[in-house]
């Protein structure tokens, strides 16, 4: 019995992180997904106009004045110049947004994404860095790239950047460290 639960339940959990959909009615839109703890979910999505809404990806969803990131509204993107990218990352033509978050990218067309998993994003402009939808003010962005990848502790509460700087994090995960040629502005130094 303990076998049979040991295998079945890693199957559980993996089918805990499949996508969701939309559905359509004549009067509203909703996003369906299952979640482990909850079942099967149904949000409506919030100021929707169901005669116009697209799916333009089973993540990413338009109607003639909106975009939402599952069932979340992006406040400030543009429905006319959405574009997707891999998930979660889509774009406009002011801006970049990262699990519906606006990035406030400096330089639109000079944004390049160095990393993407499910669970991190680094990239840079000609002017910065970012880490998910941090912005990240380094000396020589040019020669800013990924060095290394490590897992840090669970207790940990910061991410290690290059020259022995550390960013805050709100969740621990694996992170690439950034190499910097000289210390990032947020480092205090």
């Amino acid at each position: 019995m303990k076998k049979t639960l040991l295998l079945i339940l890693p199957l559980l959990l993996l089918s805990a992180c499949g996508d969701g959909k939309y559905e359509v009615t004549p009067d509203t839109v909703c996003y369906t997904y299952w979640t482990f703890s909850f079942g099967t979910r149904h949000d409506t999505l919030p100021k929707v106009d169901a005669k116009t809404f697209e799916a333009v990806k089973n993540w990413l969803g338009r109607d003639a004045a909106h975009v939402y990131y599952q069932n979340h509204l992006i406040e400030g993107c543009d429905p006319a110049t959405l574009r997707a990218h891999k998930k979660p990352l889509c774009s406009d033509k002011n801006d970049y947004y990262y699990k519906g978050q606006p990035m406030h990218v400096a330089d639109v067309e000079g944004f390049k994404v160095l990393k993407q998993d499910d669970l991190v994003l680094w990239a840079k402009d000609s002017r910065y860095a970012y880490y998910d939808t941090v912005r990240i003010q380094v000396d020589d962005v040019k020669a800013f790239h990924l060095i290394e990848w490590c897992v840090p502790p669970i207790i940990s509460t910061s991410i290690a950047l290059g020259n022995g700087c550390r960013m805050p994090t709100q969740r621990p995960m694996r992170v690439w460290k950034a190499a910097m040629p000289r210390t990032a502005a947020m480092c205090g130094t």
